[in-house]
């Protein structure tokens, strides 16, 4: 045998032998991620837990919310036409909502029936108006009804999702009435502007 066959031949085999360590070494691989898997269940438990939530949340659940077959609990409420149906603000516990229309009542700075007040601070779309009367100095102030909605909700409203800003505007700009009328989306959003971001 010459030298060159030889040379070829150690070639060949170191080739072989790197063929034959790629073929263990993914077998090997493939037989610890089947042990974590399925032997030990490392990974089990999120992806069941990951996978569930998939399919109740974004699918099973609004389904049989939109059908009435479900409702939100108690302290969650749901702004209504939402683009995703999943946008919630939470309730602060133990809201009185009776003592605290008594007091926005006698202190003059709204108008509105108890019905009402609650349902429009409860996102309800079926709902009268709430008469705005409180001014700072001489003209009408939206800060009190942001302070309002602070004292019912347990939200950072320095730092809301800027979807679920827009929508609370939008609603405030339906449902309160100001000098008898509703008041414009953008007249609502530079006062929260002003409250909240320094703008």
């Amino acid at each position: 045998m010459t030298n060159t066959e030889i040379a070829q031949l150690k070639e060949d085999i170191k080739k072989e032998l790197r063929l034959e360590m790629k073929a263990e070494l993914k077998e090997l691989v493939k037989n610890e991620i089947c042990a974590l898997l399925f032997d030990e269940g490392a990974f089990e438990t999120p992806l069941r837990a990951y996978i569930k939530s998939l399919a109740y949340e974004d699918i099973h659940y609004l389904r049989m919310l939109n059908n009435g077959l479900v409702k939100h609990g108690s302290n969650l409420i749901e702004i209504p036409e939402t683009s995703t149906g999943t946008l919630s603000m939470k309730l602060k516990k133990n809201i009185n909502f009776k003592q605290l229309y008594d007091n926005c009542i006698e202190s003059g700075i709204m108008e509105a029936s108890f019905d009402d007040f609650k349902a429009v601070l409860n996102f309800e779309a079926e709902s009268g108006y709430i008469y705005w009367l409180q001014k700072a100095r001489k003209s009408f102030t939206y800060k009190g009804i942001f302070e309002l909605y602070e004292s019912v909700y347990d939200e950072d409203f320095f730092n809301l999702n800027p979807h679920l800003q827009r929508l609370f505007i939008a609603y405030l700009s339906n449902k309160f009435l100001l000098e008898g009328k509703p008041k414009l989306y953008v007249e609502f959003e530079k006062s929260f502007n002003k409250v909240y971001k320094g703008k």
